[in-house]
């Protein structure tokens, strides 16, 4: 990946889904994920690891715990966390990523109950953002990813969020947004979109 990118991109790591979801990871597994991105470490090509927990993680006595122990192991690392029940979607918890030294994931979901609300928020100077598409029609109902996904952002909607970021960009040194809907295309359209609104405002934006 450093050979073929010629150094021109930060890599942003996904954890395994046995570090969010099962969570029964060993040290071992910890240790290869580490070993496993020095190429890109020696050439500053490493940006944040991703914790996305699923939506049956709620914030309980247990998943704190387990949140401040996965924190420690990525004490000398940038760790993203993104989580996916509104039981986290407060200020206390934001306050308390800022402590541990781990920066939210702003989210775009569909305006669902039981889902955190979209927005930008920042608990690190990395913003880090997903956008899930708004297909609230098939979010619950869907019978795969794509279906859920399948959403193509209007520009007024991808406009808000180009404002919240420049508003907010003194505070931010490094940005990564994420488009998760791919289904149809909608996401390399909208990266043209974004791409247009951030030149409105006077702004490059490295989109790949």
């Amino acid at each position: 990946m450093v050979k073929k990118s010629q150094a021109r991109l930060r890599f942003a790591i996904k954890l395994h889904q046995s570090m969010t979801h099962s969570r029964d990871a060993d040290a071992k597994m910890y240790q290869r994920l580490f070993e496993s991105v020095a190429p890109l470490r020696e050439v500053g090509m490493l940006g944040p690891f991703l914790a996305q927990f699923p939506y049956s993680f709620h914030r309980t006595p247990e998943n704190r715990l387990y949140l401040r122990d996965l924190a420690g192991r990525f004490s000398e690392e940038n760790l993203a966390i993104e989580f996916r029940h509104w039981s986290w979607d407060n200020s206390e918890v934001r306050s308390g990523l800022k402590d541990f030294g781990l920066s939210a994931v702003s989210v775009d979901y569909p305006p669902l109950k039981g889902l955190p609300k979209s927005g930008l928020v920042l608990s690190s100077d990395i913003a880090y953002i997903r956008m899930h598409g708004r297909n609230k029609e098939k979010w619950w109902e869907g019978k795969s990813a794509a279906e859920r996904h399948d959403y193509l952002y209007s520009v007024d909607e991808l406009r808000l969020w180009v404002l919240s970021i420049v508003e907010q960009q003194e505070q931010i040194s490094q940005l990564y947004l994420l488009m998760q809907n791919t289904t149809k295309g909608h996401a390399l359209k909208n990266l043209a979109m974004l791409r247009e609104l951030f030149a409105e405002q006077g702004l490059e934006a490295p989109i790949n």
